[in-house]
């Protein structure tokens, strides 16, 4: 069973992301709704990815992100990152080169169970 951690500060995402891979076999989704509970499921739940939302609240995404990489449960784990801001991520951005795939919100199901699919086949992120 392939464990996903998908945090974001708002519940109907977090729903929309539950329901995309409710009929999935052999993934669990998790979700949290904040940074913090996030970081306090990861020693237990041991993700094989991260789905994070940049823009919250207390801990952003963005200081997430610096926190999974220092980890060492999870510092080797693929993230995709959810935004309603990809447009900030076009010119180079150092947080980009730490996430797997950066979708647009509201995501699109098909587009997000794909780039899933692909990245738990194709394994964990490689950091130079």
């Amino acid at each position: 069973m392939k464990a996903i951690l998908h945090v974001d500060d708002d519940p109907l995402v977090l729903d929309i992301v539950q329901a995309i891979f409710r009929h999935s076999q052999g993934i669990k989704v998790t979700s949290a709704q904040s940074a913090e509970d996030a970081l306090q499921l990861i020693p237990k739940l041991q993700p094989d990815l991260f789905i994070v939302d940049i823009a919250m609240p207390d801990i952003g995404g963005f200081e997430l992100l610096l926190k999974l990489r220092e980890m060492s449960e999870a510092k080797n784990t693929p993230i995709i990152i959810l935004s309603g801001r990809v447009g900030s991520f076009i010119t180079h951005n150092p947080f980009r080169d730490m996430a797997s795939v950066i979708l647009q919100k509201p995501v699109d199901p098909d587009r997000l169970r794909c780039e899933v699919d692909d990245i738990l086949a194709n394994g964990h992120f490689d950091e130079d």
